[in-house]
């Protein structure tokens, strides 16, 4: 049998300096669990944290909306560069965030262009980068109520300036002093109140009468303009949701039709062979459909000057018999009846209408409003 022998040198204490090597080296795994432990926990604490008052920042919207309004005596039109703008018939279009938009003002014959609200100014070209939903005003006023500036040394007249305030051409100017206590008169036109823009407008329609539609229906147009307008060759034309277009209606083509619209006036077109107690002026026997479609009002050269989409979201709470009415416009949109302020809220937006449980059309020969 073999046997081991330890010798007593192998067994001897260490010494006192090894044993502190080793304290150290066994103690350290502690201090490192200690450390990973309070980690996790800082790491939990924070996972049990409420989210931050108010959550993330909402996303921005990837396309604005550019709003064009029209107001003054005269007439004129607004385009756009990039195209979608052509205000006339389309007043209201959504372009990509940040981009330049480019606005030129045409005035049409016998109406000149005063300038543009904020953001832009002056009268030429109005640039403007969307980043938020935007309204600018473009003024055109009538050259007869534009006062011609002479020149104060020779030369020629101006002929489309907005700071222009002597008598028109062929009449004689004459000197008022202006007391000292009041101001000068303005330079320009004040801006007329009755419409925030300044063509003719689709002012109530009843589409859908109670019982049979014929001899009730009917469209009332409203000239918030500060002139009268010849009608003659107007048409009323519909568009279904297929997109065929049919003519209701042309001005001007009978015997006994009524063809001027006064200022502030409305002219009453009759449809489905119209008989109301008020007699309009003029009777077609075309009908308005029921269904959903585009009622568009055209001038005699054809370009659409106001239209209507109803059936759908307008007629959402309408009852059989009602008419859709534009609200007046009084620094803003507000309810026309009762008001005694017109139909000239136009925003291109269904909110411009009202429904009108009892229809009360008005025609040539109603009060101006």
């Amino acid at each position: 049998m073999s046997t081991t022998t330890i010798a007593r040198a192998d067994i001897s204490p260490a010494p006192a300096e090894k044993v502190t090597q080793i304290k150290k080296i066994i103690s350290a795994p502690k201090k490192t669990a200690k450390k990973a432990e309070s980690a996790a926990a800082l790491v939990e604490k924070a996972l049990s944290l409420p989210p931050p008052a108010g959550g993330p920042p909402p996303a921005l919207p990837q396309t604005i909306v550019l709003i064009i309004t029209r107001f003054g005596n005269g007439m004129g039109s607004v385009e756009s560069a990039p195209l979608g703008i052509d205000c006339g018939s389309v007043c209201r279009h959504s372009f990509a965030r940040e981009t330049e938009v480019a606005l030129t003002a045409h005035p049409m014959a016998g109406s000149q262009f005063f300038g543009w609200s904020a953001p832009c100014s002056g009268a030429g070209l109005c640039r403007v980068t969307l980043a938020g939903a935007t309204t600018i005003s473009a003024r055109f006023e009538r050259e007869e109520a534009v006062a011609l500036k002479a020149p104060a040394s020779g030369g020629a007249a101006p002929t489309n300036s907005a700071s222009t305030n002597s008598p028109p051409v062929n009449q004689t100017a004459t000197t008022n002093p202006v007391p000292a206590n009041e101001p000068p008169p303005s330079s320009s036109p004040e801006p007329i109140s009755f419409s925030n823009v300044n063509h003719l407008l689709l002012s109530e329609v009843l589409y859908d009468a109670a019982g049979a539609d014929t001899g009730k229906e009917f469209v009332e147009l409203y000239n918030p303009s500060g002139v009268s307008l010849d009608l003659a060759d107007w048409t009323l034309g519909f568009v279904n949701a297929s997109g065929a277009v049919s003519t209701l209606a042309k001005i001007g083509t009978k015997t006994g039709d009524t063809t001027t619209i006064a200022s502030h006036g409305f002219f009453l077109v009759g449809l489905n062979a119209y008989a109301g107690a008020l007699a309009a002026d003029i009777v077609r026997s075309a009908s308005l459909p029921n269904t959903a479609g585009t009622l568009q009002l055209k001038n005699k050269d054809g370009t659409i000057i106001d239209e209507l989409i109803y059936g759908g979201a307008l007629a959402t709470g309408a009852d059989i018999g009602a008419s859709v009415e534009r609200k007046a416009w009084q620094s803003g949109c507000s309810s026309a009846l009762g008001s005694g302020a017109g139909n000239g809220c136009d925003n291109d937006l269904l909110t411009d209408f009202d429904i009108r449980v009892n229809p009360e059309p008005q025609s040539s020969v109603s009060a101006a409003e």
